[in-house]
């Protein structure tokens, strides 16, 4: 009877509550006291790192401003990944596979000389050849969320990729 009775009172203060509207500021100003935690309140989006340079699919989305779009030849998109215990970096250009080494100081990127496959694919060697240039110009990266943004001496973004997760 008693669990009936606090069931009834919990509905009726819950319908009640909920035709308020809770602002932030409301929310920040809510004593220690008070039923509503500011540590609890979060935004729905962070700019924090939500994946690691290492071991993560790099999927390429743009290359110096312009969306990636696979060519018909393509067999698979455009990708980036990094090993972190042999500091070995390996993709997938468009056309060929490539792979060498990289290093990272802070957001510093070093990426060492690529060997690549030499197949040829007419409708995507442009993007193929801007994207190795994007990477031989790499000389910063930052992760925003799940983007990782190359940039080049300048400051200038090369290439953007996005965490694919399988």
């Amino acid at each position: 009877m008693k669990v009936t009775a606090l069931i009834s009172v919990t509905l009726a203060a819950a319908v009640g509550l909920g035709c308020a509207a809770l602002s932030v500021e409301s929310v920040e100003s809510a004593s220690t006291e008070g039923a509503v935690d500011s540590e609890w309140v979060k935004p729905p989006f962070t700019a924090s790192p939500l994946a690691p340079l290492a071991n993560t699919y790099w999927k390429l989305t743009s290359l110096y401003g312009v969306p990636v779009i696979m060519g018909e030849s393509q067999r698979r998109e455009a990708y980036l990944q990094f090993r972190e215990d042999t500091q070995s970096v390996r993709g997938f250009s468009g056309c060929n596979d490539f792979s060498g080494t990289y290093e990272v100081i802070e957001d510093a990127l070093s990426l060492g000389p690529m060997a690549a496959t030499r197949k040829l694919c007419a409708d995507v060697m442009s993007t193929e050849m801007q994207f190795l240039a994007a990477l031989e110009q790499a000389a910063t990266f930052a992760i925003v969320g799940e983007g990782l943004i190359l940039s080049d001496e300048l400051g200038v973004t090369t290439a953007e990729f996005m965490a694919v997760y399988f």
